[in-house]
């Protein structure tokens, strides 16, 4: 949209949030447009993290547990801004937290499109992990990484994945080149990667399904010498092909490479696509109860975890989003347009997607 202002958010997940030590976030600010703007960043972490460092620089807020960046965005652009973070040694292991990220412009141009002004992740309390590692969103569950598929014009199941690959320089001298690369699985559709955003310059090259990313004279730090700065990463998003079965397992596993030095190799990511719950059905599956359905005024959605829910119209547009942490919540739907949407309840378990019906 180029001659209206268009600005998104996206986060990068870092990994797992590991308990009793330092994590950090990458956030990618982008304007869409050919307008510059003001803009304000904010992010909401979890209230058993604590701020330890920001780049750049902004205001942190730790009663409200949030960090807050104003920012100018060029046309065309797209910025990195980094949160440091330590988890508390008191944060329960296999417990989810949910980090919210939100931009909204401050200039005299209104921002025309809403639906990618806010972006949430979920992540596991775990012990420790390796530094270099890819991470997927959506998860799924935790045994298969079980998500819905099927094209939103069917069944309004996923139709994209996100992937975020982090490096660390844990060596004892600086990094001068690093090379990333990653073979993309034969069920996603390879003309369909868009690239979100890397913290440092890189080149990115296409060979048949296997993505390169090169990052010249990166001149990285050791993490002895620079922690916060010894990280990298890379985030892109790519769709799935058509017609995909159901159970098909999609897997993918990053290659880093630090100078001359033998690949690191990440874990392997995995999901398994399942068709979503249809509307004959009484809207009941991993203690999810949706209700009544079909409604024409209030909807109730009850989840049996501390769940992040998300509803889409039938043009994949974002409607609404809110966790839901004491299990229930009601929902006036009354002033929406009648059709079908999507449901989507994400949990650190499972992520399900489920059908309503506003008459």
């Amino acid at each position: 949209i180029e001659n209206d202002l268009d600005l998104g958010i996206d986060q990068a997940e870092s990994g797992s949030c590991t308990r009793g030590f330092e994590g950090y976030y990458n956030l990618y600010a982008h304007n869409y447009s050919n307008l510059s703007s003001t803009a304000t960043i904010t992010f909401q972490y979890n209230n058993q993290q604590s701020y330890v460092y920001s780049s750049p620089d902004g205001l942190n807020d730790d009663v409200l547990n949030t960090f807050i960046w104003d920012v100018v965005m060029e046309p065309f652009s797209v910025q990195v801004l980094t949160l440091g973070v330590m988890n508390s040694e008191d944060m329960v292991l296999g417990s989810t937290i949910f980090l919210e990220a939100t931009i909204e412009e401050t200039g005299s141009d209104p921002d025309v499109l809403a639906e990618n002004n806010n972006s949430f992740v979920s992540q596991i309390v775990v012990g420790s992990y390796d530094p270099n590692n890819k991470v997927v969103s959506p998860a799924g569950d935790p045994e298969q990484g079980g998500i819905p598929y099927q094209s939103f014009q069917d069944l309004f199941g996923y139709d994209e994945v996100t992937y975020t690959i982090n490096f660390q320089n844990t060596g004892t001298a600086p990094a001068v080149n690093v090379l990333v690369t990653d073979e993309i699985d034969v069920d996603l559709d390879i003309s369909t990667i868009q690239l979100i955003g890397t913290t440092h310059n890189a080149m990115m090259t296409i060979q048949d399904r296997m993505v390169t990313w090169t990052f010249n004279n990166i001149q990285l730090p050791d993490s002895n010498t620079n922690e916060p700065e010894s990280h990298g990463a890379i985030t892109y998003r790519i769709s799935f092909l058509d017609a995909l079965e159901e159970g098909t397992e999609i897997t993918n596993t990053a290659n880093i490479y630090f100078d001359f030095n033998e690949p690191i190799v990440t874990n392997t990511t995995l999901n398994t696509l399942y068709y979503p719950v249809g509307l004959s059905e009484n809207m009941i599956n991993n203690n999810v109860r949706i209700y009544p359905n079909p409604t024409n005024n209030l909807v109730n959605i009850e989840v049996g975890e501390i769940s992040e829910i998300k509803i889409y119209d039938t043009q994949s547009r974002l409607i609404n989003s809110f966790v839901i942490s004491d299990h229930s919540r009601s929902l006036d739907i009354s002033e929406w347009a009648a059709g079908i949407y999507l449901v989507k309840v994400i949990n650190h378990k499972t992520s399900s997607a489920y059908t309503l019906l506003k008459n």
